[in-house]
């Protein structure tokens, strides 16, 4: 059964032999008189959340991958393999807490100081910035005050790089072999690719990921942030859905398009292309978006979820791209050479196959086959095996 085919009369029996145990259904009256059937399934093992409220073939199958997601990952035990992976043994054993991230973050500033004199002394670098925790270590105020037990696998942080006159890949290249020099000359830390720190902190080894972007995305990189609890590779998959679907790309220094003889082509094209800057507003993307396509008139649904709000939220991401898709049917841009699609639910179709087939990429992950202890070993196989 399609969620566009529940009706008032559908039960929550049906809802969980459509979607699954963990789901229920709530009918809403929306002001305008439309029904719609609001799906409503958990995120984490300990609370729910409104997946979305759109009642629709969208809907349902971003909520039968979502739950499949977390399925797999629900055990409290295998966080440390979920969050990002590892890159060095050292740190298997670390249990990332709310207040080690506090601790991690007073040594960022340090490091921050400590490289940009290397920096200055050794290369003719400018100095980095180094920004906020980002992934699920974002929150790590909320949760020093609401969940100090919490634990994190590692610690994602933003790493803000100044403009160079040259290819950002040769920049970031130069940046990276700079860190790996840098590490090598002080004790207690480590960098295996440049991306990387493995920094001995409060007597225990952790892991810190640099997501490295230009200075000008510091705003910007506001709208990659997880929901609070919800892991990020749910939200971080469905913007890469909706931005593979359009061709654009949705990274960290904003939504980006490329085109070759002023005709949009594949993102990943190289050859004989002009990129294009569509959105690095994080309240505004989902306009933006339809903007650069030539939409003129915007739907209501658009305007209420035009990008991130207070917080992130998956469920306004969903709306958002929602709006695009009514948006550009609307104004007649889709069923054409560079949007194919049919209609809006056409795209949205398209959509939610990419981030399915994305989220059933991330539960196959090679990465846990890093698993050396004995204990991480146990996590790693638990979790490949779905086992809770």
């Amino acid at each position: 059964m399609r969620a566009k085919e529940f009706t008032s009369a559908t039960d929550e029996a049906e809802v969980h032999a459509a979607i699954g145990p963990e789901a229920s259904l709530k009918v809403v009256k929306r002001n305008d008189g439309e029904i719609r059937y609001e799906i409503y399934a958990p995120y984490t093992a300990g609370g729910k959340s409104w997946l979305m409220a759109m009642g629709n073939e969208f809907a349902e199958t971003l909520a039968r991958a979502t739950l499949k997601y977390n399925r797999f990952k629900d055990d409290p035990s295998v966080t440390q393999i979920m969050e990002g992976g590892w890159v060095d043994t050292r740190t298997q054993g670390t249990h990332i807490t709310p207040a080690l991230v506090e601790k991690i973050v007073t040594f960022l500033h340090e490091f921050e100081t400590k490289f940009n004199q290397y920096l200055a002394a050794n290369t003719k670098l400018p100095a980095i910035q180094m920004g906020n925790p980002c992934g699920s270590t974002t929150y790590y105020k909320k949760d020093l005050a609401q969940d100090p037990t919490r634990e994190y696998g590692d610690v994602d942080v933003n790493l803000h790089l100044p403009p160079l006159r040259m290819p950002n890949a040769q920049r970031l290249a130069l940046y990276k072999q700079s860190i790996r020099d840098f590490c090598a000359s002080q004790p207690d830390l480590d960098s295996e690719s440049g991306g990387n720190l493995i920094a001995k902190i409060d007597g225990q080894y952790v892991q810190i990921d640099l997501v490295m972007s230009d200075i000008s995305s510091r705003e910007w990189v506001k709208a990659l942030a997880p929901e609070w609890k919800v892991k990020g590779v749910l939200s971080g998959s469905l913007y890469a859905a909706f931005a593979q679907a359009l061709l654009l790309s949705f990274g960290g220094t904003g939504i980006q398009a490329k085109t070759a003889q002023g005709k949009l082509v594949p993102f990943r094209q190289s050859k004989g292309t002009t990129l294009v800057n569509v959105s690095s507003r994080p309240d505004m993307w989902a306009v933006d978006v339809a903007n650069f396509f030539g939409a003129r008139v915007h739907t209501q649904e658009l305007m209420k979820h035009p990008g991130l709000k207070d917080e992130q939220r998956v469920f306004d991401i969903a709306q958002s791209i929602r709006g695009v898709a009514d948006t550009l049917e609307q104004n007649g841009k889709l069923n054409n050479d560079v949007l194919p699609y049919k209609n809006a639910e056409s795209l949205l179709r398209e959509i939610a196959r990419i981030y399915v087939e994305k989220i059933n990429t991330v539960i196959n992950s090679s990465k846990f086959d890093k698993a050396a202890t004995p204990e991480a070993q146990e996590k790693a196989a638990k979790t490949k095996g779905g086992g809770r």
